[in-house]
């Protein structure tokens, strides 16, 4: 989406709504997975298409609605680059969700992601250290995470970032996209498969484009 900057340029709203030409099918998919979310029921929504169809303005579109009912707009774009970066895309609204910014010190950082989980759902606090690469804390492993191999580190991972989502989208809607799928790190994509699996309930809308490449 392009826009004025938030808190990141990551979370942008769209200052005009985008123009959508034809489109009408894949419009009318699009718009019921949008008012699906609304009503509480996650949607994972597919836009497949070459580069300059309009898939992306589709998406923009659906988000520019949204974002005038106060949902919070998301946008990660998977780079090639950063094929080898785990949830590369989604790293700065995992720190957006956990309550991480540039002016907290290293020990601050730590004690904000244990409260925020604490705040979002106690049951993951004794998980909170497996966040401590993906956005640069120090806290100190739990009992149970030493007793994890590096397999059970990694898919307990996944878990626990699927488990955040759905925590937030509890309180407050969210539209999550991510652009260009077919340059996505293989957590990212584990990520959006369990999440589509997981999320039951609550305001998610997660539309997520890519090409053949």
């Amino acid at each position: 989406l392009g826009g004025h900057r938030r808190d990141s340029d990551q979370f942008v709203v769209e200052t005009r709504r985008p123009l959508v030409i034809g489109r009408d099918s894949e419009r009318a998919v699009a718009q019921g997975a949008s008012e699906r979310s609304q009503a509480g029921s996650p949607r994972l929504l597919v836009v497949h298409g070459d580069a300059g169809v309009g898939g992306s303005a589709l998406v923009a579109d659906v988000a520019y609605e949204l974002a005038g009912r106060d949902w919070t707009v998301y946008r990660g774009r998977c780079q090639e680059y950063l094929r080898d970066v785990p949830f590369a895309p989604l790293i700065a609204l995992f720190e957006r969700f956990l309550g991480l910014n540039d002016e907290l010190g290293p020990t601050e950082r730590s004690d904000q992601v244990v409260a925020a989980l604490a705040d979002l759902s106690p049951e993951l606090v004794p998980f909170a250290s497996l966040l401590n690469g993906l956005v640069s804390v120090n806290v100190e492993e739990s009992a149970v995470v030493r007793s994890f191999d590096a397999p059970q580190r990694s898919e307990r991972l996944t878990w626990l970032l699927v488990q955040l989502v759905g925590a937030a989208v509890a309180d407050a809607p969210l539209v999550l996209q991510v652009d260009g799928l077919h340059f996505a790190d293989r957590s990212t994509i584990r990520f959006l498969e369990q999440g589509s699996a997981d999320w039951r309930e609550g305001r998610l809308l997660v539309p997520v484009t890519f090409r053949d490449d």
